[in-house]
């Protein structure tokens, strides 16, 4: 395929995107930190994948890394699970944060979802707990009264996910790139933002491509399904 043919494929992915974007939008109350997150997944070496990089002279910077952990709440009956959702508290760099993510949009190789994220503390974070059914008028401060709290609304820790991030800068190129090292999966690289299929393309990684969510792999290799 030629750089031709799959710069006319993504923008017509990108008008039918917007189309449907524009249509998810009126189903959703507005939030002014709502994105629409784009990413690729790929179960690919760190060197392997920086030196795809230099052959196609692709200029890079690699950065120090993050600690992130990852925790994974559902009910009981899993309904964030079936309609395609995810709730998670996250802790990095000493900062806790919660994050709701919608239903994925599968493109060519991507997953595109509308993501909320708020740090604890924003007077907006309890917006994202009513995203999920959770009606409070603020929420506490510290990772064990907030898990308290939503232990006490019938959710659960289902997954816990815990990787070291670096992140990668492109020039030229508007999309990020992340070297995640996940306990007990392995290393991994996140493209995230306009462009990642392209840059997919260009590299030659698309058997690389994983759908799954790192939760939903930690899920699958620690049951006999493929659900929490």
């Amino acid at each position: 395929m030629t750089l031709e043919e799959i710069g006319i494929i993504d923008k017509q992915f990108k008008l039918k995107f917007a189309i449907c974007s524009q249509k998810e939008n009126v189903r959703c109350s507005k939030l002014k930190d709502q994105i629409i997150e784009n990413e690729v997944k790929l179960r690919i070496g760190h060197s392997a994948f920086l030196d795809l990089l230099k052959k196609h002279g692709i200029r890079f910077s690699v950065y120090e890394p993050i600690s992130q952990r990852d925790l994974i709440f559902d009910f009981p009956d899993l309904r964030l699970l079936k309609r395609d959702q995810l709730f998670r508290i996250r802790l990095e760099n000493e900062q806790l944060k919660l994050t709701f993510k919608g239903k994925r949009g599968l493109s060519r190789y991507s997953k595109r979802r509308i993501e909320i994220e708020e740090n604890i503390g924003s007077k907006r974070a309890t917006d994202i707990l009513k995203r999920i059914g959770i009606q409070v008028s603020e929420l506490p401060f510290t990772l064990e009264e907030i898990i308290k709290l939503l232990v006490q609304n019938g959710m659960n820790i289902v997954v816990e996910v815990v990787k070291e991030r670096n992140p990668v800068i492109l020039e030229g190129w508007h999309c990020k790139v992340y070297l995640d090292k996940v306990r007990d999966l392995g290393e991994f690289v996140e493209i995230e933002g306009e462009g990642a299929d392209l840059l997919v393309d260009i590299l030659g990684v698309s058997k690389a491509v994983v759908r799954e969510s790192y939760a939903e792999m930690l899920a699958r290799f620690s049951s006999n399904d493929s659900s929490y």
